[in-house]
């Protein structure tokens, strides 16, 4: 597969952080940073713990 291709696949675009890490098999890997899923998280935890009661009552 091409750089390009796998951008693609990624649905990667200029200017979007890629991570590099080294697999066990000492090959490498390339994944789209999921900073921005990372702070939507980060948002939905707050809302749960400020509305714990209520999603509780929800879940019944």
């Amino acid at each position: 597969m091409r750089a390009k291709e796998a951008l693609n696949k990624m649905d990667s675009k200029q200017g979007d952080n890629l991570i590099l890490s080294e697999t066990p098999d000492g090959g490498f890997r390339v994944t789209p940073d999921k900073q921005s899923f990372a702070e939507q998280m980060a948002v939905a935890e707050e809302i749960a713990n400020g509305n714990r009661n209520a999603l509780n009552e929800v879940a019944k």
